[in-house]
């Protein structure tokens, strides 16, 4: 694993010297996503003004300083288990290609690394606080012990199809009799068919003849510092708990889950249930011992990792609508009052007195890095930028060449460039929304039929670095003198592929929020947060296909999920 830290000075917004502040809170948050950890320790100052303020309502980020913030990457090779997990373990049957598994120790011990290295950054007696968020619907089965019985099945794990058909043939029963309903609880996706996948699983070994807890993701962290699995209950949090069939309109499970969990999974409990960011209790003293928190340190209900990276960016008003953008592309909106579609795979968290709207699409980051490592993307979104420049300046009539063959090739890569085609990016079938279609297919410009040679990457970095490219005349001159005919078919063949890719993605985010809108769900300002807010190109799409005058672009003060995770604090 690798660990990457950084201790920031003061990271505040719009510092206020007229505002007394009555004393802080410091709050260590935690953000476990696909590929690793992250860690923020925040103060939180609190003022006359903002105490007295309604307890519902979120913190201003002017409120808070990051103190230091730490990762850990978690190796592909380390997180997906082709291991043991237990001695059932290797006896679960795994549909290889519609699998996505990963091994929950492995969570583990990179969480001790991640507070080991973090802790001599700022004493861990400090803290009073630490609230946790990781990836929805992934989840494992564990005795009533806590011992682990199975690995843990990811957010975008797709082996339950048979569990998924099952639920919704009941659901449709159901409603038959007693009305509609709404629910997150469907398709492969959901919590509730992989549970009952696992659960299967378990039954060919006959060894689901016991109490089995179901356990998130979130939930296997805060066990760590509190250990109640030990104890035969899990405590999860109403928005992990959303895609397992939790009714956060009513506040507790509905009927129809708990009738269809006793008649094919009754060995199955559903965890006790808690409000994100209230108290579970004060850490485990072993854990307290062993890093040296303050032993009434309270460990916090937490969320998941969308939910957090929504509150990551400031966003604090009704309309706010965020755009996480990381391995996968997830879309909420606060709103006054819940909505759920499940054709469309929309979906409400409660978020204190108000709601989270919105979905998660398979579409994301993660298209990308299929296709090309780090760097390629960083070359080939400088090259579609400098393209959209000059696409601009050829509006203008500048620099034209209408003899030169290659610039006028490069002329209608400009016009290529800056539309928005009709592209829908998936890393492989099957999506969640704002459509759900375990089939649903990706759509994409042609795959070039071979990658860029180390002749092409270099010209791209080195042009990058220059920054001399003033205009489309000088940038056809440029390549036309250095790359061959051979080179320049391959270079404008991936940047079409490349393309279509990024605006794939804006395309989804598009048909998302205009969804929502035609649901009744309407936006003011729109953030982005995640890894991809460092695509350029992608900024440049959103910035002209999806901002207007009521709904503008605005940046995020985080792009960090663990510091958005403890703005759901309460204290």
């Amino acid at each position: 694993m690798t660990v990457e830290s950084v201790t920031k000075e003061t990271k505040t917004m719009n510092e206020d010297s007229d505002t007394t502040y009555l004393h802080s809170k410091i709050i260590l948050g935690i953000d476990l996503g696909t590929s690793g950890l992250r860690a923020s320790i925040v103060e939180r100052r609190v003022s006359q003004e903002s105490e007295t303020r309604d307890c519902h309502d979120f913190p201003d980020t002017i409120q808070d300083t990051v103190l230091a913030e730490s990762k850990i990457v978690i190796d592909d090779s380390q997180s997906h288990s082709n291991t043991v997990l237990c001695n059932h373990d290797n006896q679960l049957r795994v549909q290889t290609n519609k699998s996505s598994i990963q091994d929950p120790q492995v969570w583990l011990s990179s969480l001790e690394t991640l507070l080991t290295q973090l802790k001599t950054r700022i004493p861990f007696n400090r803290i009073d606080a630490v609230i946790a968020d990781a990836t929805s619907s992934t989840v494992m089965l564990c005795c009533e012990k806590g011992q682990l019985l199975t690995h843990a099945l990811m957010y975008n794990d797709a082996q339950a199809e048979d569990e998924a058909k099952l639920i919704s043939d009941y659901q449709q029963f159901y409603k038959a009799l007693n009305g509609d309903i709404e629910t997150a609880a469907s398709g492969v996706s959901s919590s509730l068919a992989k549970v009952l996948y696992l659960y299967r699983n378990l039954s060919l070994q006959n060894l689901n003849k016991q109490p089995l807890q179901i356990v998130h993701q979130v939930d296997w962290l805060n066990n760590y510092f509190l250990r109640f699995l030990a104890q035969g209950k899990c405590l999860s949090d109403e928005n992990n708990l959303l895609k397992l069939g939790y009714d956060p309109v009513q506040g507790d499970y509905p009927l129809w889950l708990k009738q269809f969990l006793k008649q094919e999974a009754p060995e199955l409990r559903l965890p006790d249930v808690g409000v994100p960011g209230e108290p579970i209790a004060a850490i485990h003293p072993e854990v307290a011992e062993r890093f040296g928190f303050k032993p009434e340190c309270q460990i916090l209900f937490g969320s998941t990792d969308s939910i957090a990276g929504f509150f990551s960016s400031g966003a604090t008003s009704i309309g706010d609508a965020v755009t996480s953008l990381g391995s996968t592309l997830a879309i909420k909106q606060l709103a006054r009052n819940p909505v759920f579609s499940t054709p469309h795979g929309l979906y409400s968290h409660k978020v204190h007195q108000y709601w989270l709207v919105g979905g998660a699409s398979n579409s994301g980051g993660k298209v990308l890095l299929k296709y090309y490592s780090l760097d390629e993307i960083t070359l080939l979104d400088w090259f579609a930028v400098t393209l959209w420049k000059c696409a601009a300046e050829n509006k203008k009539g500048i620099s034209r060449n209408e003899d030169e063959a290659f610039y006028r090739v490069l002329s209608r890569m400009c016009e290529t460039v800056v539309s928005l085609g009709e592209y829908y990016p998936l890393a492989t079938p099957g999506e969640r929304f704002p459509v759900a279609d375990s089939d649903y297919q990706p759509v994409l410009a042609a795959k070039p039929e071979s990658r860029m040679d180390n002749g092409i990457t270099h010209v791209l970095e080195s042009l990058r670095k220059e920054k001399t490219v003033k205009d489309l005349q000088q940038l056809s001159k440029r390549l036309g003198q250095v790359l061959n005919n051979q080179q320049t078919v391959c270079l404008l063949d991936h940047l079409r592929f490349f393309t279509s890719i990024v605006q794939g993605l804006t395309q989804v985010e598009k048909k998302a929020y205009d969804l929502m809108a035609e649901l009744g769900v309407q936006r003011s300002a729109l953030y982005a947060v995640g890894g991809g807010t460092r695509n350029s190109y992608w900024q440049l799409l959103r910035a002209h296909y999806l901002q207007n005058s009521q709904n503008p672009l605005q940046s995020p003060f985080s792009l960090e999920a663990s510091y958005g995770i403890t703005r759901l604090a309460r204290l």
